[in-house]
C-alpha cells in the first residue's frame, strides 16, 4: 500500500471520529451559553445558536457517512431509500447552505454595527433576526427539494440519480447552483464585507485617538469601543476560517476532471486519495472550530464557559482555580480604583473645609 493511501486512511479513521466528538461537545457547549437568559434575547445570538445547530448537523451527517466510504469501504447510502433521498443529500444540504449563510447574516449584521451604529438597534432585532433565519431555513428546504424525488436506488441498491433527465439536471445545472449557493456566493460576501468591516474599525480607530471629551465619557466609551472590537474579531476569526477550510474544496471541485484525465496511474490515485483526505478534513473542521474561537477571542463567553464548569465543586479544578485567580485580581483591581476614589473625595472635602 502506498505511503499517501495509508495517510489517508488514518484521516479518515482517526481524525474525523475525533472531530466529530470535539465538535459536538463545543457546538452544545455554544448553545448551553446562548441559550442563558441574559444572552438570549439578541439577534446576535440566535444566529449563532442556529450556526451551532447546523454545525451539529452537518457533521453527524455527513462525517459517519464519508469514515465507513472512504475508511471502511461500507456506503451506507445503499441500506435504505431513506437514507438514499433524506438523510445523506436532503439533510446533508441543507445542514451545510444553511451554515454557509447564517454566517455570511452574521458578517452583515457586524457590517451594519459597524457602519451604522444608531440605527443598529432598530435593524437588529430578536424578531427580524428568528424572521431571517427562518426564511433562510424554508428557502433551502424547497431549493433542496429535488432530491426527495430525483435520487434513490435506481441501479440495483446503488443510490443514484433516478433518470437520465435528472442526471442532466444534476450534474448541468445543480452543480453551478451548488457551487454558487456554497461556495462562491458566500466567500465573496464574506470576502467584501470584512475588508469593510476592517476598514471602518481603522478609521473609528484613529477618531478616538483625536477626540478630546471628559473623562467619563471616555470610560464609557473605551467600553463600548472593547466590546465592539472583540464581537468583530470574534466573527471575522470565524469568516477567515470558514474561507481557509472552504476554498481548497472549492478548488479541488473546479480542477477534478483535468487531475484524472491527466493522471491515470495507481501512483498518481493514491495522491489524489491523500489530497482529498485532507480537503475533506479541513472542510468538516469548519464545522467543528467555532467554539474554539469563541473561547478565544471572546473574554464574556470564556468566562461564562468556566462558569458552567465550576457549578459542581469537584469539576475541573484547574479551570476553577484559574477563574478564582481571575476573579479575585479584578475585584482587587475593583477595590484599589474604588479606594484611590475614596482618598480623592477626602481630600477634597478637607481642602474645602
Amino acid at each position: 500500500m502506498y505511503y499517501e493511501r495509508k495517510v489517508a486512511l488514518s484521516i479518515w479513521r482517526v481524525y474525523l471520529p475525533i472531530l466529530v466528538v470535539v465538535g459536538t461537545l463545543g457546538n452544545l457547549m455554544t448553545i448551553i451559553f446562548l441559550m442563558q437568559l441574559r444572552y438570549c434575547n439578541s439577534s446576535i445570538a440566535r444566529y449563532l445558536t442556529a450556526l451551532a445547530v447546523s454545525d451539529v448537523m452537518m457533521l453527524w451527517i455527513a462525517v459517519p457517512r464519508s469514515v465507513l466510504h472512504f475508511g471502511y469501504g461500507i456506503d451506507i447510502r445503499s441500506s435504505s431509500q431513506f437514507v438514499c433521498k433524506v438523510q445523506l443529500f436532503y439533510l446533508l444540504y441543507l445542514a451545510g447552505q444553511s451554515s454557509a449563510w447564517f454566517i455570511v447574516i452574521l458578517t452583515i449584521e457586524r457590517f451594519i454595527s459597524a457602519w451604522l451604529p444608531i440605527k443598529a438597534k432598530a435593524i437588529c432585532t430578536v424578531r427580524r433576526a428568528n424572521i431571517v433565519i427562518l426564511s433562510l431555513l424554508a428557502f433551502f428546504i424547497v431549493l433542496n427539494a429535488h432530491f426527495l424525488y430525483g435520487m434513490g436506488h435506481a441501479k440495483g441498491n446503488m443510490c443514484y440519480q433516478m433518470d437520465d433527465s435528472y442526471t442532466n439536471f444534476y450534474f448541468y445545472i445543480w452543480s453551478v447552483i451548488q457551487l454558487s449557493v456554497f461556495f462562491l456566493l458566500p466567500l465573496t460576501i464574506l470576502m467584501v464585507i470584512n475588508i469593510s468591516i476592517i476598514i471602518r474599525v481603522l478609521i473609528t480607530g484613529r477618531k478616538y485617538q483625536t477626540q478630546v471629551i471628559p473623562q467619563a465619557l471616555t470610560t464609557a466609551a473605551r467600553a463600548r469601543k472593547a466590546k465592539n472590537y472583540q464581537i468583530t474579531a470574534m466573527l471575522i476569526a470565524v469568516n477567515v476560517v470558514y474561507m481557509i477550510c472552504m476554498t481548497p474544496i472549492l478548488v479541488f471541485l473546479t480542477s477534478y476532471t483535468g487531475w484524472v484525465l491527466s493522471h491515470g496511474d495507481e501512483n498518481s490515485d493514491a495522491v489524489l486519495e491523500l489530497i482529498w483526505a485532507i480537503i475533506n478534513a479541513l472542510f468538516y473542521t469548519n464545522y467543528a472550530v467555532n467554539f474554539i474561537l469563541y473561547f478565544v477571542s471572546g473574554s464574556r463567553f470564556r468566562s461564562e464557559v468556566v462558569r458552567i464548569f465550576c457549578q459542581r465543586k469537584n469539576s475541573c479544578p484547574i479551570i476553577c482555580r484559574w477563574n478564582w485567580w481571575h476573579s479575585w485580581g479584578r475585584n482587587a483591581n475593583i477595590s484599589t480604583v474604588e479606594g484611590n476614589m475614596n482618598i480623592e473625595l477626602q481630600n477634597v472635602t478637607v481642602s474645602q473645609e
